[in-house]
């Protein structure tokens, strides 16, 4: 709804049903132990039915750019404010705010305005509320945490690959739900893995200098600032039954920055650029974990060259 010239506001409510189909064995414990925390009586059977999301989203935008895509001046606020669960029902509760600031502004001083500047700040934030029916502290679930990195947000870095990490260990369970025992000593078999388990917190800051080459060709060279974060460890501890989970604190807290140019070529008829990326990752995640008695790396790539199609922002 139009609040003024440059502003307007907005309510959505939306319904949903979610279910995880076509497990592979080797990881059906682990997918649908996620789950099990957020039914009633944690049951196995009823994690296969999935979970409801019953979510209302206020928000607040204020945008005086001059074009929807390719803006040379102007700025964009986005506010959103999407609520689930408490009085709406749902399986379960969290609040994520959001915010994202953009701004365009042509280069006087060494084009005349040719070239333009573009910035774009954005954070989101996860906040359970409330408890499960175990008692325990709501929890948000996993596919509602923040994994980042890609073409649209830390170009360096591979689809979701940014996210703290953890190590958890379970028992392992039989298509019933029910944990498997060693038949030697009666106790159940664990499985102990080390998984990206995303952030609840995100900062993505980005800088661009836009040039048109020719026509349709434009070249951009941009740096990328931001990570996935950790700020409250009780936000992931519902992974299933039984299952202890330790974050590994040297994968939280690593800023991420990535720096390069970038080839657009503005694709006829669907109208969006086709996008060919050169980047180095002068920050980056360099660790080891020990798993099973087993020291791991786990070290991000230092450059990467990537195309796609569609605008940043």
């Amino acid at each position: 709804y139009p609040l003024g010239r440059w502003t307007r506001g907005g309510l959505k409510y939306s319904l949903q049903n979610i279910r995880i189909d076509d497990i592979a064995p080797i990881y059906q414990d682990f997918a649908l132990g996620q789950l099990v925390g957020f039914t009633p009586g944690g049951d196995i059977e009823d994690a296969r039915e999935g979970i409801i999301r019953s979510e209302v989203t206020p928000s607040y935008i204020y945008n005086s750019k001059n074009s929807f895509f390719q803006a040379t001046m102007g700025s964009r606020l986005a506010l959103e404010v999407p609520i689930s669960g408490g009085p709406l029902g749902g399986t379960f509760n969290i609040i994520r705010p959001f915010v994202e600031y953009q701004h365009f502004m042509p280069d006087k001083w060494i084009t005349k305005g040719r070239n333009t500047f573009a910035t774009r700040v954005r954070f989101i934030h996860i906040i359970p509320y409330g408890t499960l029916d175990s008692g325990q502290p709501m929890a948000a679930p996993f596919y509602e945490r923040l994994f980042t990195g890609g073409e649209y947000s830390l170009r360096g870095f591979n689809l979701r690959s940014v996210s703290p990490w953890a190590q958890l260990r379970s028992p392992r369970l039989d298509p019933g739900g029910h944990p498997i025992l060693d038949p030697a000593t009666g106790l159940p078999f664990i499985s102990e893995q080390t998984i990206p388990v995303g952030g609840d917190t995100e900062l993505i800051a980005t800088a661009e200098y836009r040039i048109p080459i020719a026509g349709p060709v434009q070249l951009n060279a941009f740096v990328d600032f931001g990570t996935s974060v950790i700020l409250r460890e009780d936000n992931i501890q519902v992974f299933g039954p039984n299952t202890f989970i330790d974050l590994v604190d040297s994968t939280n807290f690593v800023w991420r920055m990535s720096t390069g140019t970038e080839i657009q070529f503005l694709l006829p008829v669907i109208n969006q650029p086709f996008r060919l990326i050169f980047a180095y990752n002068p920050m980056r995640l360099q660790t080891d974990v020990v798993v099973n008695g087993i020291r791991l790396p786990l070290a991000e790539r230092t450059s990467n060259v990537r195309f796609t199609v569609g605008y940043n922002f």
